[in-house]
């Protein structure tokens, strides 16, 4: 399985909607699909992973 990597600008995006709130609901993850031209899958396992990364660092 090839590793997928985000743009700078596609991380940004998913960050700040990542500090607006940490969990997605599946409309505003697809819209933010389409916007970032990524599949859906991959932004869920993004603010996935950003949940535990922030759980480990203890900010969330």
């Amino acid at each position: 399985k090839q590793r997928f990597s985000f743009s700078e600008e596609q991380v940004t995006a998913m960050e700040q909607q990542f500090q607006k709130s940490p969990y997605l609901s599946r409309t505003p993850r697809l819209m933010l699909s389409s916007t970032l031209n990524i599949p859906e899958v991959q932004i869920k396992n993004w603010f996935q992973n950003r949940r535990m990364k922030g759980k480990k660092e203890g900010t969330l």
